[in-house]
């Protein structure tokens, strides 16, 4: 009996997605990493791996990630909904590419999106997002098959380090064209990240789709660098909903329990794989302070080129391994410039954050990279250390072909105490690098001989 209730569910089940679909198709939102609700948000909590489900937050992502989710909405087995994601950040611009999946047999819908970000001296950032989707059933004498295509325009204004303004439309087809002609429904989303402290974050989003308003509100804690937990609630549906996050090396792990009263649970399951080894910006009691204290702080700036070591792990936007990093650079390369936080890992939310916190950033200059005096200087640079320019370009080639920052500034460090000759002896003995990263490694200090 329980096989056969299970089979009229999925009858029933089918048929009401059948007439969703002659109204509105592709109106659960793809699930992405610990998402807590199932419709479009413009305001997210994009500090954590995997919830950039658009160009416009893959600009802000801290590092190139590949994410994949899974969920069974409503805890219905016959239903599944997936999610593949790319997000890659690369200086102002940043692309983005998904699957998503949402269906049962007989229904499927799958929508591939690809677009691409840029954000203006990171305060205003926005994208656009290309949509291919997909509508197939088949079910008895009903056949269809349908296919359609439209653009998503995101936006996200950012004031201080302190408040997110953001604003999402999507199908914009569907606006222009007649509604009835289409197999989308316009939607649209006007939210607001308000962080008060660092590692903590209070989203309001007003998202409106088919017709209904509905007002989603959570809050994100980030309670240590390798653990985030967020809770959110639905006002007009009175759903809820729990995500907890867990990063470990290259990998970001998330589960989700979302509820609706009357349709039930739904779990939710993520993985992402991150190019970059990062930590969550973790809450920091001492941060906690009036307003007046938080303004005099920002007023007794510090230079970041002649700081100390112990001033730059004060700042609350630096944590301790950016803070030797910078130390590092500073001692091998030379003055910091905004490029070169970049270079050994800060994504850009972090560095606008600590302009409020610094000054004396060091200006990019352009540099001629034909005149390196190999000649008479090559044997003295393989036996001794490699000179202060040539240093730098050899970081900046390095973090190029795509060896992490910390390895890099290790590789630098060697050829400034040791030459070429140390570098060898290094890679001889590194286990943090593979054999293809060596390789990249002995070609680039082949052009410095």
């Amino acid at each position: 009996m329980a096989g056969i209730g299970r089979r009229h569910m999925s009858k029933i089940l089918l048929i009401l997605l059948c007439g969703k679909a002659l109204f509105s198709s592709f109106e659960y939102s793809p699930v992405g990493a610990s998402k807590l609700f199932p419709v479009t948000e413009a305001a997210v909590e994009y500090t954590v791996p995997g919830r950039a489900d658009r160009a416009c937050y893959a600009v802000l992502s801290a590092t190139p990630s590949l994410g994949f989710s899974f969920e069974q909405p409503y805890s219905l087995k016959d239903l599944m909904a997936g999610m593949t994601v790319f997000t890659m950040p690369a200086g102002n611009l940043g692309f983005m590419i998904s699957w998503a999946h949402f269906g049962m047999e007989g229904y499927r819908e799958n929508t591939v999106r690809s677009g691409m970000g840029y954000t203006f001296g990171k305060i205003f950032t926005t994208g656009i997002d290309a949509a291919w989707c997909n509508l197939g059933i088949d079910i008895d004498s009903i056949t269809v098959e349908k296919n359609y295509f439209d653009l998503q325009w995101s936006a996200v204004l950012s004031l201080f380090s302190l408040l997110d303004l953001s604003f999402t439309l999507e199908n914009i087809r569907a606006m222009i064209y007649d509604e009835r002609d289409s197999l989308l429904q316009p939607r649209w989303s006007s939210g607001i990240r308000f962080v008060p402290v660092r590692g903590f974050s209070l989203i309001w989003n007003i998202s409106k789709s088919s017709g209904t308003l509905l007002n989603t509100i959570s809050a994100t804690a980030h309670i240590l660098p390798a653990f985030s937990l967020s809770m959110g609630y639905v006002r007009e549906t009175t759903a809820c909903s729990a995500a907890a996050v867990l990063l470990y090396g290259h990998v970001s792990s998330s589960y989700c329990l979302k509820f609706h009263p009357y349709l039930g649970a739904t779990h939710s399951f993520s993985v992402t794989l991150m190019y970059d080894h990062i930590a969550l910006p973790s809450l920091q009691f001492d941060s906690m302070k009036s307003t007046s204290s938080r303004r005099k702080k920002i007023r007794e700036k510090i230079n970041i080129n002649v700081c100390t070591l112990e001033e730059l792990t004060g700042i609350p936007v630096v944590n301790e391994d950016y803070a030797e990093r910078i130390y590092k650079y500073r001692q091998l390369i030379g003055p910091v410039s905004e490029k070169s936080l970049y270079q050994i890992g800060m994504n850009s939310a972090d560095i606008k954050e600590l302009h409020e916190y610094a000054h004396g950033f060091a200006r990019e200059e352009k540099r001629d990279n034909a005149g390196d005096n190999h000649g008479k200087k090559g044997k003295r640079q393989e036996q001794k250390g490699l000179y202060h320019e040539e240093r730098r370009r050899m970081f900046v080639l390095l973090v190029d072909a795509g060896i992490r920052p910390l390895a890099s500034l290790k590789i630098t460090e060697q050829a400034k105490e040791g030459g070429l000759v140390a570098v060898d002896r290094y890679l001889r003995e590194a286990g943090e690098l593979d054999d293809g990263d060596k390789e990249k490694v002995r070609k680039i200090c082949a052009s410095f001989r």
